[in-house]
């Protein structure tokens, strides 16, 4: 639920698109939320299966920004 984030436009997170080995960039979503559980808080739209979500410094996220991963880029 830290996550998810939201403004005048809407409910979002910030999810990383990988780029190269070891780099990625961080990319704004509009998500719609469903309900709060223990388990979290249920994306109802906006994010597909297998989406990196940022769950630590979102205060110092903003699209575009180039961060350092070890995701795999995706073909």
């Amino acid at each position: 639920a830290q996550s998810v984030l939201e403004d005048t436009g809407g409910r979002y997170v910030y999810v990383v698109i990988p780029a190269e080995p070891g780099k990625g960039k961080v990319e704004r979503r509009d998500v719609s939320t469903g309900e709060l559980s223990s388990m979290g808080l249920e994306i109802t739209s906006g994010l597909d299966i297998g989406t990196h979500i940022i769950i630590a410094g979102m205060s110092k996220m903003y699209p575009g920004l180039d961060v350092r991963t070890d995701l795999e880029t995706r073909e």
